[in-house]
């Protein structure tokens, strides 16, 4: 029998969620085993309607790693991440703001969060790196053309947490009505913010960080501040709260006043001249940097080893168990996803009977093998390394915009090298970059995989959580942890690596009567779907009674337009999509 393909909606949304949190992403994967929900109409109708008509709204909180002070103390951002109703609702609700256009179409200055149009599956958003890639570009393009003009970078101190409900829902409203929004998806982005104004009793009255929903409200809350300056003296480009002013000084000086005016009014602020997201460089500094986004040309990369292994679980599963001793007994950590559930659908079905009829795809496919896919892994293993000696050596002497250029080169490397590096190089990588205070985050998550022991990356957060789970997966190392958890960050951060299939033997304390834990370790109980926290009460139904189904999920695809999943990647630089 056939099955049921998920249209754009599920896709799209399962893509987003995994990239950002596992949590959302599993409470999609268990509602939409309900093989109905995976429509769109589904999702226009029964998710949307279920959303309007909620009278408890379902999120989760959780602790993202944001930075570390020079006390060593940890700072978090806060996370609120939603049910699977919410999130196939957002889809929709973004899809048809994105159609209207109007009030809801981006300035040409802004980049962030663009709507996913057409047949893109690939999110509800596209994916941050192509708002980023032509955001450089267009700076680029500007600095090329102004060759003596000065840029200057701001930041918006605490953005989303920051918009108040009362300005989001007036913005709504408006934007809503200009664009002639159907009335029910305009009730349901009113009763979304509404929601996000109950939920956090810590900031009451203010928009969440986590929903989709969120970024589409940022992006209509400075739509004033994106007009005006799009017409004011300097250059303007956005990319969420980053802020880039091009021109002579007078000209920024004058824009950089109008942007702190009509921010002000908004109950927002800027980060002060002596932050270190305040930069201020020439010209021909950045264009020092014009190529860094540039594909390095050759032949073996990152998009080959990846795409080469997709293609060969999707088409040659017989050698999965093959290919996954070969990268266990070298070292490697690559995921291996099983794909049979996705080859039945009726879409793979029919794509596949195309294309094994055409002799360039036959050509392409005959020469992947568990042979092929290993001397790739090997050759960038070898070349990220020494790039990444190479660029921490460039890295001790820079300062300011040279060392803001670096950093993101170092964690695209150091992300990879987490799936790629033997486990005592992890080690000695992470003794090479500790000493770096930016990078913190990407040091912890190499030290718990190079050395199995987790002491210290749980009180990161969940997102360090999630990055080091799946590789620790894929290996063989034993996980040790040595001390009891203290609080309901770090059993939160133990709940992600236990649904991955880390085993973990967890101190006793009272921690561990912590209900996700719980449901991570054992699956669902009928305590579990009486829990007063809304959102493990629904997880628990969505599971069923039985014994925990978690591991399976996350080692199978959804469909075969799911993202290849990686972790340890995106959650190492997810701090430039928030």
């Amino acid at each position: 029998m056939k099955h049921q393909s998920p249209e754009t909606f599920a896709i799209r949304t399962v893509n987003q969620y995994r990239r950002r949190d596992v949590m959302p992403y599993i409470g999609l994967r268990y509602y939409l085993e309900n093989t109905a929900a995976r429509s769109d109409n589904w999702a226009r109708d029964v998710a949307v309607d279920l959303v309007i008509h909620r009278t408890i709204p379902s999120y989760l909180k959780i602790n993202h790693f944001k930075d570390i002070d020079e006390r060593g103390r940890i700072g978090h951002r806060e996370m609120f991440v939603p049910g699977p109703n919410e999130a196939l609702s957002e889809a929709v609700l973004v899809n048809e703001c994105a159609l209207r256009g109007g009030p809801f179409a981006l300035s040409n200055q802004v980049f962030s969060y663009i709507p996913a149009r057409d047949g893109d599956a690939s999110g509800i958003f596209k994916h941050y790196m192509h708002g980023l890639k032509a955001r450089h570009d267009a700076i680029s393009d500007t600095c090329r053309k102004e060759p003596d003009a000065i840029v200057k970078f701001f930041d918006i101190k605490r953005f989303y947490p920051s918009i108040s409900i009362e300005t989001a829902s007036k913005v709504w409203t408006k934007s809503s009505e200009e664009a002639g929004l159907n009335p029910r998806l305009s009730e349901l982005g009113t009763k979304l913010l509404f929601d996000h104004g109950n939920v956090n009793q810590n900031q009451k009255g203010k928009l969440l960080t986590g929903p989709m929903f969120s970024h589409l409200i940022g992006n209509l809350v400075l739509g004033k501040v994106d007009e005006a300056l799009t017409n004011a003296p300097a250059r303007y480009f956005r990319y969420v709260d980053d802020v880039v002013l091009i021109g002579t000084k007078e000209q920024v000086r004058l824009s950089a006043n109008l942007l702190k005016s009509l921010l002000n009014d908004l109950e927002l602020e800027l980060h002060d001249e002596n932050s270190h997201k305040s930069l201020l460089i020439s010209s021909s500094d950045w264009m020092k940097g014009e190529l860094d986004f540039t594909d390095s040309g050759n032949k073996v990369s990152w998009m080959t080893l990846v795409g080469d292994l997709k293609r060969l679980l999707l088409w040659y599963p017989n050698h999965t168990a093959e290919m996954k001793d070969a990268f266990i007994s070298e070292g490697f950590r690559m995921p291996l996803p099983d794909y049979s559930g996705a080859i039945k659908d009726a879409g793979f079905l029919s794509s596949s009977s195309r294309l094994i009829k055409k002799t360039w795809f036959c050509n392409k496919i005959r020469k992947i093998t568990p042979a092929s896919i290993l001397n790739q892994a090997r050759i960038l293993r070898t070349q990220y390394d020494s790039e990444l000696v190479e660029l921490i050596d460039q890295l001790s002497n820079a300062k300011g915009f040279s060392a803001k250029r670096i950093l993101p080169k170092v964690r695209y490397r150091i992300g990879r090298l987490a799936y790629l590096a033997t486990p005592d190089r992890l080690i000695a990588i992470t003794d090479i970059v500790s000493a770096i205070p930016a990078l913190y985050f990407q040091s912890e998550v190499t030290r718990a995989i190079g050395t199995g022991n987790i002491d210290n990356v749980i009180a990161l957060g969940t997102n360090a959580a999630q990055a080091i789970a799946q590789p620790m997966r894929m290996s063989s190392q034993k996980i040790k942890l040595s001390r009891v958890p203290k609080n309901d960050a770090e059993m939160q951060s133990l709940a992600i690596i236990a649904m991955n299939g880390v085993s973990i033997d967890v101190p006793s304390s009272d921690q561990n009567n912590h209900e996700l834990f719980e449901f991570a370790k054992h699956g669902a109980s009928e305590q579990l779907m009486r829990s007063s926290d809304a959102f493990i009460r629904e997880l628990a139904c969505l599971h069923g009674l039985s014994k925990s189904r978690h591991t399976d999920i996350f080692d199978s695809a959804f469909d075969e337009a799911e993202d290849f999943a990686l972790d340890a990647i995106d959650q190492t630089q997810s701090s430039l999509s928030l």
